[in-house]
């Protein structure tokens, strides 16, 4: 068998590692210089040559098991990085001469996942996992850098850049590998550099540390040089400490770690050096033994002024100080006992807060966060040069917070930025001298952990119009767990533009359309149409919606622009049409029409009406003479232009637009043809037409846009039945032909354009899409706060908020208006619902449209989901079913058909101590009250693991290391006994079935296969992996058709195994036929980041025709951190070109940052950077969409 080849792509990226509040971004600052003025660039390395050789001798490292290349962590960022090696620089490519930047800090929220950053909502993403960050805090109190520990053993040094457009953008200053390559194969991995990094307060050193006995430094000024200390034992917490005298000991490093030795004891080691003569010797003091019952701390805070460390554990805060530490005489020692005290997090006051002992000058304030969400007041001060005191005081009660920074509003009120577990990071106002101490004020952006995944599946999407997603199956996952603080949840991941409410909905309902004039005297004003009538509305700055009531008409609104800049404007009704000044309203010129007016189009003075009057329809243009139209007839300002149409056509479209300086009119009509007039002699005379039936789907043309001004113009047409098309014309004298560049389906109803800017537009189809034609031909779809919003009628742009990354729309939607603002990239959309118990697996029942979850709670094993009302609801199941200390383990739907009925039961596999049981169940749903019926029961010997159902009934589940089978006995109207299958050596965990073979996977010697035969009811079993490999889930089967030797027809091929090895955090398939030695014989391999739970899927995006694809083409890898990965099959053919257009940008990749070579040399070349270690496989992640090919490649799959 041939090999495979597939693209990889993430799509989605979860686990928030750690939140950074507070943090100084640099601004950029774009000014406009006079065109003779002097521009120039510069350049301030970090480190020079020499210095750089001394620190940066390491290789990269192939940690994980990744060897891609610097560059390709660098092609997910955004295009403007600079990729500078040592030092960082101004940007010094595409320099525009008439721009200078210079830069300010602003405040800005970072959020650490697991693969990726986050900054303000916009996503930065990361080949290789995040160990570890932290901020370094610039000398000067301006811009911070972001100090980032890669799991491959590299350091990063980030720049965060706000451009002037709004959008954020990462420069990495410096790359650090951590180890020798030589040495890491035979260290032990719990000693590799990256678990932790601290840096001290004045920006200049860099602590980094393993998970045990090695730390490593880091000095960054006045040159670069690095030491290695080494600590017995596990490295538990660490933290630099101030210096007594800081004025007078710039220099002076001190270090603190809180370690365990091999008595398990807990000790402190301090460290001190010089910070200027940092070389292989330093003063690392006697360890200080704790108590042997001291409890484990949960962090450990260094205290500043008092010149001693916090130590918070439950129950208990102990005050050390560092006479204490060195002494070991204990005399600076405080502790204080609490009952009721579980720290989960904590904020260093800079400033003193009123209290009794605030006017102290040795006092050091630090909030405390519990797991009960009271805020505690911990104060460590000196009363004189001998005597320490440390006091603690509940001050309030909130909520529990992951992490949380205070910001002064008055002497005793702060701003809280918080950020919880669940996810959300919300903004708030504390008050300690208030009885209500805290009010929430607004949430600030919310990003839903998706941790930890216990199971997911993909479901298809429901039909219809109010229900049309952007693919065909929908991805839930469940998770959480009380015991790590996440809730349970079961939750829906999406990808597509997020859209948020930024202001009160207005009601306003039947609204038809939204009409943009513009802006007059920094107020917006707009029409909003009904069926009826039309209201002028007028946005201020506080976003307050005004009436015009003087402006109302009883008429629906059919064009309305502006018409020059002296805020003239002209407006088409049904009935009659309107010129005006909005300066001036009593001042407008109306003209009646005699006919009801359904289409106009307006542009450089031409007008176009299409009319209807007994039943036909009657297309005129006019010429409008509007220089001082208030002073003129009716007869003065229209002009009636002659145009020969032709017979019996009914228009759907109206477009006028210049080419070539020349004025066409485009008509579409219900005929589903295009007509082209141009003016020629004072008269528009038709040059041609276009039938649009050969274009697949497309019916009635309905909205148009010119796109591009080329040789052949080209247009963004849209349809009534949810198609959009990108089109060119080719108009010769007396021809026009139409190109179709792009056909595409996002609706079953008529779409609207609204034009953003250059090329960005948004289409409304009951939904809205956003189509970025610089980036792609196809759309992503817009979710408002999460959801996918439905009955969206109308769409218009605002104008932008030059502060934010953001573009603004008003939004007509079946019952209110709604104010949105939209991110200006793609990201991951997580709507998320609360469990009650924590869940273990789930199982759809589709005539239900709800998921069956099971937990090993006792006091609710099954709970179910109900997808239509998103709510759980509990199911009630008699005493009886279970026993007491019995918990459900697996479960599946299974599906009977007998006299012309189908039946739909559930199947529950249960485990109690060693032993277990399998459950039929009959479950029945009346309203939101759903019960559950014991059908049939069978004990068995050891703990059910899996339970699968066949193409004919039969059932199929594991107990330990045996495998059985029963079925429907006709004869007897029940269940047979159960009989042996298989008995092995390994627990098999997993079963997956694919007509009549099946595959199961054992807990350490591989996987198996089995033959079922449904007329005798027997097994044989297949070909086995010899290999003792450590899978984990399903196996999945993939079969493909491939073109056979002497016929133009494809055949069906052998089949395939992929499997998932959670050892190597590999995924590769092999043969279905071979007997496996050795893995060399694979037919694709690749390394994931994560344990890979598999799943076939089947993502096609809405206008990807079914046909085009196989069932195995698709799988879907998912980890307990929640990120997945989607695997796609594509043609050799296809493969060899998409890894060409790869390593063509990888290229370009090297030569836009490779400027810095020659001050800060790195250790790659070419051949390097286009090394692969997966076989077949490409990361699609980085292949740019402006290639047509590829663009259709990436976006006929979606989530």
């Amino acid at each position: 068998m041939a090999p495979t080849y597939w693209i990889r792509r993430r799509l989605h990226s979860s686990m928030v590692a750690n939140h950074i509040f507070s943090f100084n971004a640099t601004k950029v600052i774009s000014q406009h210089l006079e065109k003779n003025a002097f521009c120039f660039t510069s350049t301030r390395q970090l480190f020079d040559g020499g210095e750089w050789e001394d620190v940066r001798h390491f290789r990269e490292l192939d940690s994980m098991p990744f060897d891609e290349n610097d560059e390709d962590m660098l092609l997910q960022m955004t295009e403007g990085t600079e990729r500078m090696g040592g030092g960082y620089s101004s940007r010094q490519t595409n320099a525009n001469p008439n721009e200078h930047n210079t830069t300010e800090s602003v405040k800005t929220t970072i959020i650490i996942s697991y693969t990726s950053i986050m900054v303000e909502s916009q996503t930065f993403q990361f080949v290789t996992p995040i160990l570890n960050s932290s901020i370094l805090r610039s000398p000067d109190n301006r811009s911070d850098l972001l100090v980032i520990c890669l799991k491959n053993l590299q350091l990063l040094l980030v720049e965060v850049l706000l451009q002037s457009d709004g959008e954020f953008e990462l420069k990495i200053l410096t790359r650090v590998y951590l180890e020798e390559p030589e040495e890491s194969h035979n260290c032990n991995r719990l000693e590799s550099l990256g678990h932790h990094v601290a840096c001290n307060s004045n920006g200049k050193v860099i602590a980094i540390t393993g998970m045990i006995n090695k730390v490593r430094f880091l000095n960054l000024y006045p040159s670069p040089r690095t030491i290695n200390c080494y600590i017995e034992g596990p490295i538990l917490h660490q933290c630099f400490l101030e210096p007594f005298a800081p004025e007078n000991l710039q220099t002076h490093v001190m270090y603190l770690i809180l370690s365990q030795n091999v008595d398990k004891i807990l000790t402190i080691s301090l460290l001190e050096f010089d910070q200027l003569r940092l070389t292989d010797t330093f003063t690392l003091h006697r360890p200080l033994l704790l108590p042997r019952d001291f409890p484990l701390p949960k962090f450990v805070i260094p205290m500043k002024r008092t010149h001693g460390v916090l130590l918070c554990a439950e129950r208990l805060l102990c005050f050390k100080g560092v006479n204490s530490i060195l002494s070991q005489t204990g005399l600076d020692d405080v502790t204080v006992y609490l009952e009721v005290f579980n720290p989960i997090s904590y904020f260093v006051l800079d400033s003193p807060i009123a209290s009794k002992n605030s006017e102290n000058e040795f006092l050091d304030q630090v909030i405390i966060n519990d797991a009960l969400g009271n805020f505690w007041l911990v104060e460590s001060y000196r009363q004189d040069s001998f005597i320490w005191n440390l006091e603690c005081d509940k001050v309030g009660t909130f909520c529990p917070m992951s992490s949380f920074v205070l910001q002064n509003q008055k002497p005793s009120s702060f701003k809280i930025l918080y950020a919880k577990d669940f996810g959300d990071i919300s903004e708030g106002l504390f008050d300690l001298n208030s009885n209500n101490n805290y009010s929430i004020t607004k949430s600030k952006t919310k990003i839903l952990n998706t941790i930890p995944l216990l199971d997911y599946q993909l479901v298809p999407s429901p039909n219809g119009i109010l229900h049309r997603t952007s693919s065909s199956q929908q991805l839930w996952c469940v998770g959480g767990t009380t015991s790590l603080k996440s809730h349970p949840a079961i939750w829906n991941i999406h990808r597509g533009i997020s859209a948020r409410i930024v202001n009160p909905s207005i009601p306003f309902k039947y609204a038809d359309k939204l009409y943009y004039y513009g802006t007059v005297d920094d107020a917006i004003y707009f029409i909003i149409s009904f069926p009826r009538h039309s209201q002028l509305h007028c946005l201020n700055i506080t976003s307050a919606v005004t009436l015009i009531e003087d402006f109302t008409i009883d008429s629906k609104t059919v064009l309305f622009e502006s018409i020059g800049v002296d805020c003239d404007y002209i407006l088409v009704t049904e009935n009659f049409v309107r010129i005006g000044n909005f300066l001036d309203l009593d001042s407008s010129l109306q003209v009646e029409l005699p006919e009801k007016t359904l289409l106009a189009s307006f542009k450089g003075g031409y007008l176009v009406l299409t009319s209807s009057m007994e039943s036909e329809t009657n297309l005129m243009v006019y010429k409008l003479n509007l220089e001082d139209f208030q002073f003129k007839s009716t007869e003065e300002i229209f002009k009636p232009i002659p145009l020969n149409t032709l017979q019996d056509i009914e228009p759907s479209l109206l477009k006028l637009f210049f080419h070539f300086h020349e004025i066409f009119l485009l008509v579409g009509t219900f005929d589903n043809i295009l007509y082209l007039y141009r003016m020629k002699n004072g008269r528009f005379e038709i040059v041609g037409t276009v039938s649009l039936d050969s274009i697949d789907g497309f019916r009635i043309p309905h909205d148009c846009m010119k796109i591009h001004d080329k040789n052949e113009p080209e247009f963004l047409i849209t349809s009534q039945n949810g198609h959009y098309m990108i089109c060119s014309l080719h108009i010769t004298v007396s021809s026009v032909t139409l190109k179709v560049l792009r056909s595409v389906q996002i609706g079953d109803s008529y779409v609207q354009i609204s034009h953003a800017e250059s090329s960005l537009y948004y289409l409304t189809c009951r939904v809205i899409w956003k189509l970025n034609l610089s980036k792609s031909m196809y759309p992503e779809k817009l979710f408002i706060g999460g959801k996918m919003d439905k009955g969206i009628y109308s769409t218009m742009l605002l104008p932008k908020n030059e502060y934010k990354a953001c573009d603004n729309l008003l939004v007509a939607r079946n019952d209110k208006l709604l104010f949105l603002e939209v991110d200006t990239f793609s990201s991951s959309i997580v709507s998320k619902f609360k469990l009650r118990n924590p869940p273990l697996k789930m199982a759809y029942m589709e005539h239900m449209s709800s998921f069956v979850i099971i937990s090993a709670e006792l006091t609710q094993r099954i709970s179910v989901f109900n997808l239509k009302s998103r709510r759980e609801l509990p199911m009630i199941i008699p005493s009886t079913v279970f026993e007491s200390e019995e918990t459900p383990s697996c479960l599946c739907q299974w599906e009977l058909e007998r006299e012309s009925r189908k039946y739909v039961h559930l199947i529950v596999g249960t485990k109690k101590g060693t032993h277990g049981s399998i459950k039929l169940l009959a479950v029945s749903q009346s309203n939101e009250l759903i019960t559950a019926t014991e059908i049939y029961s069978w004990d068995a010997q050891s703990q059910i693991l899996s339970v699968v159902t066949l193409n004919d009934s039969s059932i199929l589940f594991s107990s330990g290391k045996t495998l059985y089978f029963t079925y429907y006995d006709e004869s007897k109207r029940k269940l047979s006994t159960p009989t042996l299958v298989y008995s092995g050596t390994s627990d098999i965990i997993a079963l997956s079935s694919n007509d009549n073979m099946i595959i199961a996977t054992t807990f350490s010697n591989s996987f198996k296969i089995f033959y079922y035969s449904p007329t005798t009811r027997s097994f044989s079993q297949g070909p086995c992996d010899k290999m003792s490999q450590n899978l984990i889930g399903k196996c999945l089967y993939a079969q493909y058709l491939r073109p056979a030797s002497n016929s133009e027809q494809d055949i069906t091929d052998e089949g395939s195994i992929i499997v998932s090895d959670k050892i190597n955090c590999k995924l590769f398939e092999v043969m279905k036929t071979t007997s496996w030695d050795t893995t060399d014989n694979s037919l694709f391999e690749d390394r994931l980041p994560i344990v890979s739970r598999l799943s076939q899927s089947s993502l096609r995006s809405m206008w990807y025709k079914k046909s085009q694809e196989q069932n195995s083409d698709q799988f879907l890898a998912g980890g307990v951190n929640g990120e997945f990965y989607i695997y796609e099959r594509v043609k050799k053919t296809h493969f060899n070109y998409l890894r060409r257009h790869l390593d063509n940008c990888k290229r370009l990749v090297l030569e836009k940052y490779s400027t810095g070579l020659i001050d800060c040399p790195f250790e790659f070349s070419l051949p390097a950077l286009l090394d692969r270690k997966e076989k077949n496989v490409i990361n699609g992640d980085f292949l740019n969409r402006q290639d047509p090919f590829v663009d259709y490649i990436l976006s006929r799959h979606t989530l």
